[in-house]
């Protein structure tokens, strides 16, 4: 038997018992036997523009950082990301990165990175150990670092590398310890105009740094969690039909409100579709015409209620 599909739709249905303060859903990459692989397109923040002009990278492109640079001002043009880690311990933490623009191994080179809630952030070099200064700990890197913040920085011109270290003139590589399971910030900040990231990987003192840093290794597992003081999570979308062939109809006639962003990643937390809607009327249609096949979830939130739901692609 045959079946023809032709224009199929997603109607979702907003129903609401009650309407929840709820704050903004997080992807969550799940570590899995000591390793956490991210790709960095997973998350947008201003001045951060996705590219793919420059081969070589994983997913579906790289985020390079466009802003002005803040060789000391840490904390502007934010990406924030989620890990959830079962395995304690001690991580190393290295990006996949490249100079995007210009001649010189030492400019373009660096952004900048914090574990701000991790039981122990630090780097080391042989025998020695530093700490980002804001943290009252010493010795502190050469060069930049503040409130937590090291500078991460790469001299390799031409190519995109693993290598990512801290304090200059004195390469320092970059570890973190978590001391209890649970999720975790990792935060990067834009530094050098020009610095591209493609992939982020940690991964225990325990796990095979040949297997994270291995390009073909696909990325961790995202879990999607959110956090209220009303309710223990977002409120399930009712998706019907599903699978869907090429477009979403989504139908806010009971969600009384004024601007909605949505946000559709796939399963390895990538983000394919973004978009705000400033006026929103009872429907809104969105094309997945151009989406591959698989399965997609979908986030549905304004300032006061949040929506997940899952759905395949055909």
């Amino acid at each position: 038997m045959v079946f023809q599909l032709s224009k199929i739709s997603i109607w979702l249905v907003f129903s609401f018992l009650c309407c929840p303060t709820l704050s903004l859903a997080q992807s969550v990459s799940l570590e899995k036997e000591g390793l956490v692989l991210i790709e960095i397109e997973m998350e947008e923040a201003d001045s951060w523009v996705l590219d793919s002009a420059i081969g070589g990278y994983t997913g579906s492109g790289y985020l390079q950082y466009t802003g002005g640079n803040q060789f000391n001002n840490p904390g502007l043009a934010l990406l924030r990301f989620y890990v959830g880690i079962e395995k304690t311990g001690k991580y190393r933490f290295q990006w996949h990165s490249r100079i995007a623009t210009g001649e010189s191994n030492t400019e373009h080179n660096d952004s900048w990175l914090r574990f701000p809630d991790a039981a122990k952030y630090y780097a080391v070099r042989a025998d020695q150990t530093i700490y980002p200064k804001g943290t009252g700990m010493t010795p502190n890197p050469n060069g930049s670092s503040s409130k937590g913040w090291f500078k991460v920085y790469q001299n390799a011109l031409g190519k995109w590398t693993w290598n990512s270290s801290t304090s200059d003139h004195e390469p320092h590589s970059i570890f973190v310890e978590f001391d209890t399971a649970g999720i975790y910030k990792l935060e990067i900040s834009g530094r050098s105009n020009g610095h591209a990231i493609d992939r982020l990987a940690l991964y225990h003192e325990m796990a095979s740094s040949e297997e994270a840093l291995s390009l073909s290794t696909p990325p961790s597992e995202i879990d999607i969690l959110s956090s209220s003081t009303q309710t223990t999570g977002p409120i399930q979308l009712m998706v019907a039909p599903n699978p869907v062939y090429d477009e979403i109809m989504l139908d806010f006639a009971d969600m009384r409100t004024q601007s909605i962003n949505l946000r559709i990643t796939n399963l390895h937390g990538a983000m394919v579709l973004s978009r705000g809607f400033s006026s929103v009327r009872d429907q809104l249609q969105i094309s997945l015409a151009d989406l591959p096949s698989g399965t997609y979830f979908l986030d549905v939130f304004d300032q006061v209620n949040h929506h997940i739901g899952k759905f395949v692609k055909l």
